[in-house]
């Protein structure tokens, strides 16, 4: 989503997980300054049984004044999930979603329905979600899944002059770097600071995770610049040869 755009989003499902990467940092002080530290008896990440009231009042007083944020109240959504889009001349779920080339518009990419790349030595399949084209330069963030890792193989590493960061969705991933591995399951975050040696790979069949680098020019695109146009949303079983040590 480009800056200056008008946005909302609804929580639909009991358990969900939002991932907001937003450059340059500063907006996570927004939900510092409109929410309150929640304790529960039970430690429960949320207490669906206690119901704290919303005050409209309160909420729009207390970003006013600090953030460029204006709350309109009572709008109503769209759930056309699956299948169609309010948009009915676009596809979602039902056709191939498009990023515009352009850091100007806002745009939206199905899961398993935009642009894939498969880098075959690996296994990798690698969907970019924003690239420095939409970001204006600022930053990158794809999904990337993997297979298991061969008995012979030799794992690739990897040095770039930007940070990069993990989060793994499903599976297990090992990450090494500054000479410790850490297995790394759902929900874990790695971080990787610039000009840091690090190798990764999958223990278990299928690993799939979020990644990402800020400005532009990480693992995502070194990877996509190997890798080859691809039609589906995992790796086939067939994988060419495999890779030996790296550095970009």
């Amino acid at each position: 989503m480009p800056t200056m755009q008008n946005h909302s989003y609804s929580f639909t499902e009991p358990d969900s997980t939002l991932l907001a990467f937003i450059t340059p940092g500063g907006f996570e002080h927004f939900y510092w300054n409109v929410s309150v530290p929640l304790v529960d008896p039970t430690n429960a990440p949320f207490a669906p049984d206690i119901h704290t009231r919303f005050l409209e009042s309160t909420f729009e007083a207390a970003i006013g004044p600090v953030f460029d944020v204006i709350p309109i109240f009572n709008s109503q959504f769209s759930y056309n999930f699956t299948n169609g889009t309010t948009n009915q001349s676009a596809p979602w779920h039902n056709g191939k979603t498009t990023a515009p080339n352009n850091a100007k518009e806002p745009y939206y990419l199905a899961n398993n329905w935009s642009q894939r790349f498969l880098h075959r030595a690996t296994g990798q399949v690698i969907q970019p979600r924003a690239t420095a084209v939409q970001s204006g330069g600022n930053f990158t963030l794809s999904t990337m899944v993997m297979r298991g890792r061969a008995a012979n193989e030799t794992t690739a590493e990897y040095t770039f002059d930007v940070p990069q960061f993990f989060q793994i969705l499903e599976g297990t991933m090992m990450i090494r770097m500054m000479c410790q591995t850490v297995s790394m399951s759902t929900g874990d975050i790695a971080f990787i600071p610039a000009g840091t040696a690090f190798s990764y790979w999958s223990e278990v069949a299928f690993t799939k995770v979020y990644l990402g680098c800020a400005p532009a020019g990480g693992l995502s695109d070194a990877l996509v610049a190997q890798a080859e146009p691809w039609a589906y949303g995992v790796f086939p079983s067939y994988f060419g040869n495999l890779t030996n040590s790296t550095s970009a």
